[in-house]
C-alpha cells in the first residue's frame, strides 16, 4: 500500500468529546495531584487531619470534570461538526491533512499516535491532535498506519 487516502466528511459529537477527553486527561491529573499535595500539607501544618479538612477539596476535585464535561458539550452543539471536510493521505514517510484550503504535512517522527475506541488521535505537540475517525478505515488499513508509525 503506497498511499492510503481516508476522506472525513462530518464528524460524530461523541468522537469530538473523547478526543477531547484524551487530550484533559493529564492537566486533569496533574491538578489532583497538586490539590491533594496542598491539602495535605496545610493540614499536616495545622495538626487538623479531621475528614472535613478535605471535603471540600474532595467536591471541588470531583465537580470540575463534570464542568469541564458540560462546557464542552454545550460547545460542541455550536460547531459545525457535521460538515467537517478533511482530507488525510497517510503514507510510510508521514502524513498530511487538507481542510478549509488549508494543507500540513507531517513525519511519523514528528507524530505520536493515539487509539482511543473510535478513533484515530495523531499529536503533532502536546495539545494538537487531528481526529482520525476508525469508522472510516478498514482493518488492514488500520494495521497499515500503525506499522507505518511503529517504524519511526
Amino acid at each position: 500500500m503506497e498511499e492510503l487516502h481516508v476522506a472525513v466528511r462530518g464528524i460524530k459529537p461523541p468522537e469530538y468529546m473523547q478526543s477531547l477527553r484524551r487530550v484533559a486527561l493529564g492537566p486533569y491529573l496533574r491538578m489532583c495531584l497538586v490539590v491533594v499535595l496542598v491539602v495535605a500539607v496545610i493540614a499536616f501544618w495545622t495538626s487538623d487531619t479531621r475528614i472535613q479538612s478535605f471535603a471540600v477539596p474532595a467536591v471541588i476535585l470531583a465537580a470540575i470534570p463534570a464542568l469541564y464535561e458540560g462546557y464542552h458539550r454545550s460547545s460542541c452543539k455550536r460547531l459545525p461538526l457535521a460538515e467537517a471536510e478533511m482530507d488525510y493521505w497517510l503514507s510510510q514517510r508521514g502524513w498530511r491533512m487538507e481542510a478549509n484550503g488549508a494543507s500540513a504535512v507531517f513525519t511519523w517522527g514528528t507524530t505520536r499516535l493515539v487509539e482511543t475506541k473510535d478513533n484515530l488521535l495523531l499529536y503533532t505537540d502536546k495539545k494538537t491532535s487531528s481526529l482520525l475517525p476508525k469508522r472510516l478505515l478498514t482493518g488492514e488499513q488500520l494495521e497499515q498506519i500503525r506499522t507505518w508509525n511503529r517504524k519511526k
